[in-house]
């Protein structure tokens, strides 16, 4: 079994399978992500639709999921236009979210490609712009530039769904001290949607030696980096114990 999860992840196939199982219907929420789809299907999107082929032997309903986020691929521009013109700047083109309903959907297959349509409705635009935001602040190109950052966070934090991951964002930037006493009174830790955020807040809780806030993100860890952080927090419980036990033992010696 464990050579078997290895492999899955030295080979890229988990990469794959993570972002499939993250692809539900009504949403896209991709960052860095279009490389890893690259590398297992064609993908072409039209005025008409798209169509998808994959490079390698894969269960339809996989290239179905892929089919169905090309089909988005016009409205993630539009959210990425939109938010670099409120922020008087460009947005990486590999940068994009859109959550959204696709209704009246069908696929057929022709000859390799796995053709779609469907009508893309958009669920929230304040909502998409925001969370694009929070994609964004999370880039490492934004660090240093503590205007942009601002702006962004600003847009992350009006938003309900993206708030908790602005507040790490704050958390992040800020110093140590200020950091967990700002995350302690403004976060939720249990609402943190990007992983990466989520790694960082527990970091952040494992330098101040908080250590359960740490293991309760960690119950929301969806990737073996994530489930690493959680462990070292699990450790560092296990060997403050050990210490607490001796302590005990040698009180009654």
């Amino acid at each position: 079994m464990l050579t078997s999860k290895l492999w899955l992840i030295q080979s890229g196939w988990l990469a794959l399978w993570l972002i499939l199982l993250n692809i539900p219907a009504v949403r896209a929420d991709f960052y860095q992500n279009d490389s890893v789809l690259s590398s297992f299907f064609e993908i072409e999107v039209t005025d008409s639709g798209a169509r998808v082929s994959a490079k390698r032997n894969l269960p339809k309903s996989a290239s179905e999921k892929v089919c169905r986020y090309a089909l988005t691929q016009t409205l993630r521009d539009s959210v990425r236009e939109e938010l670099g013109s409120l922020l008087g700047t460009s947005i990486p083109a590999e940068l994009g979210y859109a959550e959204s309903s696709i209704t009246n959907y069908r696929s057929w297959a022709e000859e390799k490609w796995l053709n779609c349509k469907g009508e893309v409705v958009e669920k929230d635009r304040k909502h998409n712009i925001a969370a694009l935001a929070v994609n964004y602040a999370s880039d490492a190109r934004v660090e240093g530039n503590e205007e942009l950052l601002r702006k962004l966070i600003q847009l992350g934090l009006s938003d309900s769904r993206t708030r908790n991951d602005s507040v790490v964002l704050i958390a992040k930037n800020s110093p140590l001290e200020s950091a967990i006493e700002y995350m302690q009174q403004h976060l939720d830790p249990l609402l943190i949607r990007k992983e990466a955020l989520r790694i960082a807040a527990m970091e952040l809780y494992i330098r101040s030696e908080n250590y359960d806030q740490a293991l309760l993100i960690g119950e929301k860890c969806e990737t073996a980096d994530c489930h690493a952080i959680a462990n070292s927090a699990h450790q560092k419980v296990a060997s403050q114990n050990r210490e607490s036990s001796k302590d005990l033992n040698s009180f009654f010696e």
